[in-house]
């Protein structure tokens, strides 16, 4: 070996034989450089990988499928406020569940309820009663075909009031102002959660077939709530 290496030294120039020679007689410096050199090529790739990742305007509005057992990464859940909705009630419909609080799943879109009775507010977006769009999604039905808790938010018409109890049990009632189905490929994200300087809430959940070979529905729809009064 120590051959090889004294003929591999010996065919270059002068001083590339030094920088050579260097190494060898300091083992040490070499195994410095080579990690200092190793830190770098990390950074650099974790970079690469930061810029490459998908936009977060790509959200996940649901499949009758086990996609709400993906696992949200908790860096990009927002801090759970103090005013953070805890109970949604829709009299109208017979709805009275508990919001859970979701960011983005593995793909980098909403993440979905983990179970079909419950829905699920966007945390990356504002709280309920804050200027905005707030969002909040529920399942259809779940894998069984058993009607979810958004089974019959198709039947909510303008007018009906949307009630959201806080963690602190305060009241904010938002009443309906329009309602419309998208197909899954023109679903209008600018709209739903985009910026807004009104106090709003967006109820969503799934419309339309189920698509075996997708595992998704074809169409989503959307319920537009406006803030109304706070008790």
């Amino acid at each position: 070996m120590s051959e090889l290496r004294l003929i591999s030294i010996s065919a270059l120039p002068y001083h590339q034989q030094s920088f050579q020679r260097v190494f060898r007689k300091a083992p040490w410096y070499y195994t410095i450089l080579s990690s200092k050199l190793l830190i770098m090529l990390i950074v650099l790739a974790l970079l690469a990988w930061i810029v490459t990742l998908p936009s977060a305007s790509k959200y996940s509005l649901y499949a009758k499928t086990q996609t709400h057992k993906l696992i949200t990464p908790q860096s990009l859940i927002g801090q759970t406020s103090q005013t953070a909705p805890k109970r949604i009630i829709i009299d109208k419909i017979n709805i009275d569940a508990f919001v859970e609080h979701v960011g983005l799943d593995n793909e980098k879109r909403m993440d979905v309820p983990k179970k079909a009775a419950n829905v699920a507010w966007y945390t990356i977006g504002p709280i309920p009663g804050e200027k905005g769009n707030a969002v909040i999604a529920g399942h259809l039905d779940d894998i069984n075909d058993t009607p979810a808790v958004f089974y019959d938010l198709k039947n909510l018409i303008p007018g009906d009031e949307i009630t959201i109890v806080d963690v602190n049990a305060k009241r904010l009632v938002f009443r309906v102002s329009g309602k419309n189905t998208y197909d899954y490929d023109n679903f209008p994200l600018k709209e739903v959660f985009g910026p807004s300087q009104r106090h709003l809430l967006n109820l969503i959940t799934c419309d339309g077939q189920f698509n075996q070979n997708t595992q998704s529905y074809s169409q989503r729809t959307v319920v537009y709530a406006e803030l109304t009064s706070d008790r």
